[in-house]
């Protein structure tokens, strides 16, 4: 139902030109299901939105929040286009097991680093990020493990923009 409501919602938009679409999962997390559960109720769903958006020539980006490093292996079988991950997920492992399947981000933590640290400890935390999963990685995007609190300073917003436009795979 929701997958089919989604769609509803995109179609004008993909219509009008919109090139990529957001899709957030939160009850997919693996804080709240398991991976067994996520493969019979949340894939196929995702793999249907997916699906239609691949037909209008859109692509999807997908963010589950929670560690969902025990079903890395199912990312792919949705479709999407790109998963961002929350910063509870082991970049290394989601390296290990993306790397030329899809593309994928992570998952810099928004309140422990961004909100909380000063901008050389973000730019720090940033790089090794980068270093873990996006060496020699075309597709690798640095992005925050989940929504970025309001209260960030921009400085540390800034140093987080930089970091991500500037580093070199």
């Amino acid at each position: 139902f929701c997958a089919d409501l989604l769609i509803k919602l995109y179609e004008p938009l993909v219509k009008d030109g919109v090139e990529a679409m957001s899709i957030a999962d939160p009850t997919a997390s693996g804080d709240l299901i398991n991976a067994k559960q996520m493969a019979r109720f949340a894939v196929p769903p995702l793999k249907k939105m997916s699906d239609w958006a691949k037909s209008k020539g859109a692509h999807t980006i997908l963010h589950i929040c929670g560690n969902t490093s025990d079903r890395l292996e199912l990312f792919p079988e949705t479709g999407c286009s790109t998963i961002f991950f929350d910063q509870k997920v082991d970049i290394a492992k989601a390296r290990e097991a993306l790397l030329g399947k899809m593309s994928f981000g992570g998952n810099v933590a928004p309140v422990h680093v961004l909100l909380n640290k000063t901008e050389a400890e973000v730019e720090a935390a940033c790089r090794e990020v980068i270093d873990v999963a996006g060496k020699d990685n075309k597709g690798f995007i640095l992005v925050p493990g989940c929504d970025i609190p309001p209260t960030i300073t921009y400085e540390n917003l800034k140093k987080f923009h930089d970091v991500a436009l500037n580093w070199k795979y």
